[in-house]
C-alpha cells in the first residue's frame, strides 16, 4: 500500500516537473520572439542615437537570441566617420542591462561584451585617429555604457604598420561626456602599456595612471605622425601619474630609459 502511494506521488511530481519545464520553454520562446521583434523595431533609433554620440555610423548585427539580462547580436560595426577613416568590427556582441547600476546612477546602464573585435585606427589629415562630435547639451543622451574587453581585442594603427592587443574595461557617460576605465595594451615586439583613469572627452581635463614595460619609442612615430619629423629609438620603463585639472598639469612618478635617442623636429642634434 505504501509503495503504491509513493509511486503515485512520484508520478505526480514527475508530471508537475514536466509541466513546469514545458511552461518555462514556452515562456522563454515567447519572450525571445517578442524581444527579437522589439530589437528589429528599435534598432534604427538606437543606431542613430549612438552614431551621433560616437561620431561614426553604427550598424547593429542581427538578433541571435536572449541571454541572462540581455541579448546576443551578430556582426556589429562602427563604420568610418565623416572626419576620420577609423572603424570597429565586432564578430559577436552581447548587450546586457544592469538594473541595480541603473538605479544607482539614475540613468540606463548597458554593458557591452564584444568578442572577435578588431579596431582599425587611421589618422586623418589633422593627425587625429578618432574625431568625436562637439558637445550638444540640448541633445544630451542619458546613457551609461560599459565596455568589457575580456577577450583580446586587436588594435591596428594605420593598417600595415603596428598592431597592439587590448584587454580591459571602459565606461562612457554620454550625458556628462565622461570616460572611465583601465586598459592594457600589449605587443610582443613593442612592449606593453597599462592605463587607468577618468576624464572628459570634450575638454582637456583628466586623471590617469600609466605603467610602462619595455615600450619602444619608435611607437611614437605612429602617435605623433610623420609630420613631427622625429626619429626615436630605445625603450622606456616605469610608472607615472598624470593629470590636468583647472588648466594645470600635474605629473608624478619615474621613468627609466634604455638606449634612447631622439632626432628631428625641434632637435638640431641627436639626443641620446
Amino acid at each position: 500500500m505504501g509503495d503504491e502511494w509513493s509511486s503515485k506521488k512520484l508520478k505526480r511530481w514527475g508530471l508537475a516537473g514536466t509541466f513546469v519545464a514545458l511552461s518555462g520553454v514556452l515562456i522563454w520562446s515567447g519572450a525571445d520572439l517578442l524581444v527579437g521583434k522589439a530589437i528589429s523595431r528599435y534598432t534604427p533609433q538606437i543606431e542613430k542615437t549612438l552614431s551621433n554620440s560616437l561620431g561614426h555610423p553604427l550598424k547593429i548585427g542581427a538578433y541571435r537570441g536572449l541571454r541572462p539580462w540581455g541579448v546576443a547580436l551578430g556582426r556589429t560595426k562602427l563604420l568610418p566617420g565623416a572626419k576620420d577613416s577609423s572603424s570597429v568590427n565586432i564578430s559577436t556582441l552581447t548587450v546586457k542591462l544592469a538594473p541595480l547600476a541603473s538605479l544607482f546612477n539614475w540613468q540606463p546602464v548597458a554593458i557591452f561584451n564584444p568578442k572577435g573585435t578588431e579596431i582599425i585606427l587611421t589618422k586623418n589629415n589633422k593627425g587625429s585617429f578618432w574625431v568625436l562630435p562637439p558637445s550638444d547639451t540640448s541633445k544630451s543622451n542619458n546613457f551609461y555604457l560599459r565596455l568589457n574587453l575580456k577577450g583580446s581585442t586587436k588594435i591596428v594603427f594605420n593598417p600595415g604598420e603596428k598592431t597592439l592587443f587590448a584587454k580591459g574595461n571602459i565606461a562612457l557617460n554620454l550625458a556628462e561626456k565622461k570616460i572611465y576605465g583601465a586598459i592594457s595594451l600589449n605587443s610582443k615586439k613593442q612592449g606593453s602599456l597599462y592605463l587607468s583613469g577618468k576624464g572628459y572627452w570634450d575638454g582637456l581635463e583628466f586623471k590617469a595612471k600609466a605603467r610602462i614595460n619595455k615600450l619602444k619609442l619608435d611607437f611614437l612615430k605612429i602617435v605623433l605622425g610623420n609630420n613631427s619629423n622625429i626619429i626615436s629609438n630605445g625603450n622606456i620603463n616605469g610608472k607615472i601619474n598624470l593629470a590636468i585639472e583647472n588648466g594645470f598639469l600635474k605629473c608624478k612618478g619615474d621613468l627609466t630609459a634604455n638606449n634612447i635617442s631622439l632626432r628631428g623636429g625641434v632637435l638640431r642634434e641627436i639626443l641620446s
